[in-house]
């Protein structure tokens, strides 16, 4: 397995330049490079989840609107034990900076782009995805045994799967109650994404950018965000 890295500046881990483009080893080697060139100093790693073939949970504890994924995942599974059983079972696991957990799988075939909000605090980081990891400041592996690497189980599968219905191209489900196009908040392409609105008893939509190939869901904020946003 090839891991596709590039670098990250130390204090916000933002990527050197643009790295959408990268897809191979010789690729990740000029990133490097050239981040050398402009800056010699320490820098943070970020893993390309798309080209190295991964797909990495996200369990953030420190999240915007205050969700804890670790707890979600606990509740959603059905306690601590069930949580620590399922943590055990993957090869690879990160603690992150914040002092939440990253948990890494290969990615199954008809799992694509990164989601957002797969259960609060929890994301899914896919095909186009990034993950910062060590040796980055305040990150470390808890397991590194990547030869140990597997499938995620099915129950996370069936969370990622898009739900049936009239779908967006990487298999968002297009809400009937609506949309809005904005500049993607991830990437920044310009009308490149369009949100969905929630569909009725729902309290979240959905958002895909046509540029950076992601899907995410989208909070009320973000919702009332892409409202007053929206670009024609």
């Amino acid at each position: 397995m090839e891991l596709i890295t590039i670098p990250l500046t130390r204090r916000d881990r933002r990527p050197f330049g643009a790295w959408k483009h990268i897809e191979t080893m010789e690729d990740s080697r000029k990133a490097w490079e050239e981040a050398d060139r402009s800056w010699s100093g320490p820098k943070a790693t970020g893993l390309l989840t798309g080209p190295s073939g991964l797909l990495v949970v996200d369990l953030d504890v420190g999240h915007e609107d205050g969700a804890n994924g670790v707890k979600s995942l606990e509740a959603h599974l059905g306690g601590r034990d069930r949580l620590k059983e399922w943590i055990g079972g993957a090869g690879v696991v990160c603690q992150t900076r914040r002092g939440g957990l990253h948990i890494y799988w290969k990615r199954p075939l008809g799992i694509g782009g990164t989601t957002q909000g797969v259960l609060p605090g929890v994301d899914a980081r896919g095909v186009g995805g990034l993950v910062v990891c060590p040796p980055s400041e305040g990150y470390r592996w808890l397991k590194a045994d990547w030869d140990a690497l597997s499938e995620p189980p099915e129950w996370l599968v069936s969370l990622l799967e898009p739900r049936t219905g009239t779908t967006t191209p990487d298999g968002c489900l297009k809400a009937d109650t609506g949309k809005v196009r904005v500049n993607c908040p991830i990437c920044e392409e310009p009308r490149a994404a369009v949100i969905w609105l929630p569909e009725p008893g729902r309290v979240q939509g959905r958002g895909w950018c046509s540029a950076c190939q992601r899907s995410w869901r989208s909070s009320s904020k973000q919702i009332q965000w892409a409202m007053e946003n929206q670009v024609r």
